[in-house]
């Protein structure tokens, strides 16, 4: 990938990938996996407006599954960040959303933290 490259080129560099969702996400993840000064949003993974999370998680089971497997896996929670598709997705799916995706215990990271030290926000 070129994310990959460059980042291969350029270890001092923190790189930020947008639009970790699908089609992505497996390879998104292995570019995580492989370069630690790699970064990713969570944009990308649903759209539109979700009128029953639940029934939309069963009916998408296999690429939520997918998808939090991958995250599982990876283990890089100090390295992704909260992200949307805005104004393709609704705001307040999304989070709903990422909440399901991302173990309760990491989500400030994600949420906010990440973003605060790897923008050097505050």
């Amino acid at each position: 990938s070129v994310i990959g490259t460059a980042a291969a080129k350029f270890p001092a560099v923190r790189f930020v990938m947008c639009h970790f969702g699908e089609p992505y996400f497996a390879d998104a993840a292995r570019v995580l996996a492989k370069y630690g000064n790699v970064a990713a949003d969570l944009s990308g993974m649903i759209e539109g407006k979700i009128p029953d999370m639940d029934v939309f998680l069963r009916r998408h089971g296999g690429y939520f599954n997918e998808l939090k497997r991958e995250l599982v896996k990876l283990n890089a929670f100090d390295r992704l960040m909260f992200g949307t598709d805005w104004p393709l997705a609704n705001l307040g799916d999304y989070i709903a959303f990422t909440k399901r995706v991302i173990p309760q215990s990491e989500q400030a990271k994600v949420f906010a933290a990440n973003a605060q030290r790897i923008y050097g926000i505050l």
